[in-house]
């Protein structure tokens, strides 16, 4: 979704400058996203997580500063489309870690949650789907 939103953010040109709001709106939804994954990824260093999730907050903090770069570097004579599409690049490439990185979910038993467990779950929990309507 961050990438999408840079994406869209680099495509938008004169005549199609409302790509730039979708853009940002998807860019600020998916760095949410990223950082609640790499809170995730602290986990994996039980010693270190409390300093892994403070330097992922600094870092969510420190990203207002991605527009100056991309203004400094415009300044210097690079096009806002090659900088948009570096971010995308980047953005992809640490999601990409992110995914390969991050263990699989398992539950109490040690059994690795799939797709199969979640619709075993969800037929487990469709008889009480007329207890929820009938509360609401």
């Amino acid at each position: 979704m961050c990438a999408g939103g840079f994406l869209l953010m680099a495509l938008a040109e004169r005549g199609t400058e409302w790509m730039l709001f979708p853009g940002a709106v998807f860019h600020q939804l998916g760095g949410l996203q990223l950082a609640i994954t790499d809170i995730q990824v602290a986990g994996l260093f039980p010693k270190l997580k409390a300093t892994l999730i403070c330097l992922i907050a600094g870092a969510a903090d420190v990203s207002a500063f991605a527009p100056i770069l991309i203004k400094l570097a415009y300044q210097a004579g690079i096009s806002y489309k090659t900088c948009m599409f570096t971010f995308t690049g980047i953005i992809l490439l640490l999601s990409s870690v992110n995914t390969n990185t991050l263990p699989p979910r398992q539950d109490e038993d040690g059994k690795n949650i799939d797709i199969a467990c979640c619709f075993k779950i969800c037929k487990r929990h469709s008889g009480t789907k007329e207890a929820w309507s009938s509360q609401f």
